[in-house]
């Protein structure tokens, strides 16, 4: 009979060899950046009170930002824009041709601004829209899970006090908050948390996490169409939230290589 660490060692052989039979041997590069959103629309449920991203100041910032960028050399650029639409890329033309005055959205900002400097003929799409009913859970946690309740207030709270922290922070500082590991850590976590408010056979918090991740695996779903060939390097746009999770997700991905965020943000 052999010894135990020797079937352990085995084993691990075997599911190595496994893996080598179904990965991709050369993948496709993402760079996930998360964002908030320069326009700042207030949809998130927690708020942020921006400065004018058009200002001077701002403007060399992201000057700066888009130079660090640059380093990764996209071959293609993902937004968060509705999958196979075509308004971002008409807009994108229409600026190509006449260099007129970019609209303070990170898409135009950033994307555009990449895009033009590696001569890109468009840019890629990959959101789908679908709105998270936070009600029925806080109203749970209110009436019967009040430690839940503030839980989940004190973790609002805290991400609050991190958005108020933007107008003193330059953007590359804002951004390298945004993405840092431990960001999205909690980021995660938060929906993790808020899965947990349970009662009986109600599952609001579950319910709600299950859509925002579904909606993040539809992204995955829209990047593979984008990230079609082993050479690409896919600079992905999008909102701070999104990258968090996309990129816990696809640490595990058989398809794509995900590259550290925070040595483009220096």
């Amino acid at each position: 009979m052999l010894p135990i660490f020797l079937w352990s060692v085995l084993m691990t052989q075997n599911i190595h060899q496994i893996a080598k039979q179904i990965e991709v041997p050369q993948k496709p590069s993402l760079l996930v950046v998360g964002f908030y959103h320069f326009q700042n629309p207030k949809l998130d449920v927690v708020k942020t009170d921006l400065d004018d991203h058009l200002s001077s100041k701002r403007q060399a910032e992201i000057v700066a930002l888009v130079k660090c960028l640059a380093r990764f050399k996209p071959t293609k650029i993902a937004v968060e824009a509705p999958f196979q639409s075509t308004a971002t890329n008409e807009r994108y033309a229409a600026w190509l041709k006449d260099s007129g005055e970019l609209t303070v959205d990170e898409t135009q900002q950033v994307g555009f601004r990449l895009a033009k400097q590696f001569s890109h003929k468009q840019l890629y799409p990959i959101d789908h829209k679908m709105d998270l009913d936070f009600d029925p859970l806080m109203a749970l946690a209110a009436k019967s899970m009040p430690d839940k309740m503030k839980q989940i207030q004190t973790m609002f709270g805290a991400a609050q006090k991190m958005n108020d922290g933007f107008k003193s922070r330059t953007v590359l500082e804002n951004l390298r908050l945004l993405n840092d590991p431990e960001a999205d850590r909690l980021g995660n976590g938060m929906y993790l948390r808020m899965a947990t408010v349970v009662k009986d056979d109600q599952h609001p918090g579950a319910d709600m996490a299950a859509q925002w991740w579904k909606r993040n695996m539809i992204w995955i779903g829209n990047l593979s169409t984008v990230a079609t060939e082993s050479t690409d390097r896919v600079l992905v746009i999008c909102g701070g939230g999104h990258a968090s999770l996309i990129r816990s997700i696809l640490r595990d991905s058989l398809d794509f290589k995900v590259v550290p965020t925070l040595d483009y943000l220096h």
